[in-house]
């Protein structure tokens, strides 16, 4: 069975929504996203190298409009289902999906825990949620953690 709106609107805690952090490498980008996943024990904390090690080999930043995106996830081991939402002051380059050669200027990272069957489904899910005409730029702009998480709230609740 695949996801639905209503499982991006509840596998996203309130701690899990991190706005305006300053990052000074994908590493770090990615670490502070996957953090939260292991502080609301939705996975184990060698998940986080697991999705160190697959960024590094098949990236996932994704070219978008006006701001890009990183999608980093793992098959590693979890507990639950959960995602964690990431937006960054400054770009931090990740390498691209499908062309690890190339580029992206990420501000927005939404770190994955989904059972290796659910990944292409919420996947998809997500990149039609970020190319919605405005949804990068109300999450990106959140000044804070609170408004980051009622503003993925909104969003992923009014969309199905």
């Amino acid at each position: 069975m695949g996801e639905t709106s209503t499982d991006l609107t509840r596998w996203l805690a309130p701690q899990g929504a991190r706005a305006q952090l300053t990052c000074g490498s994908w590493q770090a980008a990615v670490t502070a996203a996957i953090k939260p996943l292991v502080a609301i024990g939705a996975v184990d904390e060698p998940y986080l190298a697991a999705v160190l090690e697959r960024e590094r080999t098949f990236p996932t930043g994704l070219p978008t409009e006006p701001y890009g995106v990183a999608l980093p996830h793992a098959s590693g081991p979890l507990r639950r289902a959960a995602l964690s939402l990431i937006s960054l002051r400054e770009p931090v380059v990740f390498g691209q999906m499908g062309a690890p050669d190339e580029q992206v200027a990420v501000r927005l990272v939404i770190g994955l825990a989904v059972e290796p069957r659910q990944q292409v489904a919420t996947l998809d899910r997500l990149i039609r949620l970020i190319q919605q005409p405005g949804f990068l730029q109300a999450v990106v702009a959140a000044p804070d953690d609170a408004a980051l998480y009622r503003r993925w709230q909104q969003w992923t609740s009014a969309s199905t």
